[in-house]
């Protein structure tokens, strides 16, 4: 690690990056808690939601890390700090590191699940390319971290001189190339999963509003893409050593604000329940054969009942009574406001909501007298 001449005046940028990821960090774990509130108030957690946790845990570690680099001088220039400084702040700088690559890449998986639990199980090809980038970018983002620490023999040597000195490291530019690789892939995949869905969103028999709405719900993801694209163009600074703390500060910026909006846009779509429970017009009775209410408990007075969210704000119930004697079925067909559990399973226009019952009575002919 080289030091400059100095040749720029002395700024102190930490309180805009501490700020920047107090209020992100702050802001996403209100979205998480709703999404977690939603899912729960369902019955219907998964592993979008587990992966969903990890990533704000992993930004939350982050953050704090962030708030000990900015709060030690570490977005100033490289040369207005002194040796012992320096090494501990260009230090904390490599450790953050991974948080915010791992983040990434469980966020991706996050969205990934989500998609899963969206689209018709019959869509298999689309299921197929959902795991692939899935698996790559999971891989792709661990050797970018593992690359960061085997860059040289001895891994003090990124922030330490002396070790540096007498160490073998590779040259920095394959560490920064293999990285822009990564965050291209990152970005690629955040605009993949924003269009994926929108390939069946136009099949649905829906109105042009709703599916104009479906499209905006589930291609929000996409600004993610755009924040990685541009962070990948910041990478290039992890070869500049002899100034790392000022040049990587662009790369964290845009790191945070990337994994803020995975969190955020990748919550949205699950929020739905709560914007029914609050605003929404939906509801019904324990015995209501066209529709129920999204937070009914699941067995009600011997009526079992099941639900799917619906994205569109639709929602079907399937009910059964169990009794002794008789039974007796039916069969309902329509497209009305309470049939279709996910408009994105609704490949066909025709649906049919099952009611099953049994009925016990009796022909006692005295009784009427």
């Amino acid at each position: 690690m080289e030091f400059m001449t100095p040749r720029d005046p002395d700024i102190d940028r930490g309180s805009i990056i501490i700020g920047l990821y107090s209020a992100e960090c702050a802001v996403s774990l209100v979205f998480l808690l709703l999404r977690l509130w939603a899912r729960l108030s369902m019955s219907a957690m998964g592993w979008d939601d587990v992966f969903m946790i990890i990533t704000w845990v992993l930004f939350a570690v982050l953050t704090v890390l962030v708030g000990f680099l900015g709060s030690a001088g570490g977005t100033r220039h490289l040369y207005y700090l002194t040796k012992e400084v320096a090494k501990h702040v260009t230090r904390l700088n490599w450790i953050a590191q991974p948080f915010g690559i791992i983040a990434l890449g469980t966020g991706k998986l996050a969205v990934g699940f989500l998609l899963l639990r969206l689209i018709p199980p019959n869509t298999r090809w689309r299921k197929r390319i959902i795991w692939a980038l899935m698996s790559l970018t999971m891989i792709a983002n661990s050797l970018s971290v593992i690359l960061t620490f085997t860059q040289c023999l001895d891994p003090a040597a990124l922030w330490d001189p002396d070790v540096r000195a007498v160490t073998r490291c590779w040259n920095p530019k394959v560490q920064s190339d293999f990285s822009t690789f990564t965050g291209s892939l990152n970005s690629a995949v955040d605009i993949i999963f924003s269009l994926l869905p929108i390939t069946l969103v136009w099949k649905l028999h829906l109105s042009i509003q709703k599916r104009l709405g479906l499209v905006a719900l589930l291609g929000s993801g996409s600004f993610s893409g755009v924040s990685a694209a541009i962070k990948t163009n910041q990478l290039v600074t992890l070869t500049a050593r002899s100034d790392l703390t000022w040049e990587t500060f662009q790369l964290y910026l845009w790191t945070s604000i990337e994994i803020f909006l995975i969190i955020v846009c990748g919550c949205i779509p699950t929020l739905r329940p709560l914007w029914v429970r609050f605003f929404g017009r939906e509801s019904a009775s324990p015995a209501s054969a066209t529709g129920s209410s999204y937070y009914k408990p699941p067995h009600i007075q011997g009526q079992e009942f099941t639900r799917l969210e619906d994205l569109s704000g639709r929602v079907q119930a399937t009910s059964a009574r169990k009794h002794s004697n008789g039974n007796s079925s039916a069969t309902t067909k329509g497209n009305g406001q309470n049939d279709n559990p996910n408009p994105l399973h609704d490949e066909e226009r025709l649906i049919q909501v099952t009611h099953s019952f049994q009925v016990e009575y009796s022909a006692d002919v005295s009784s009427r007298c």
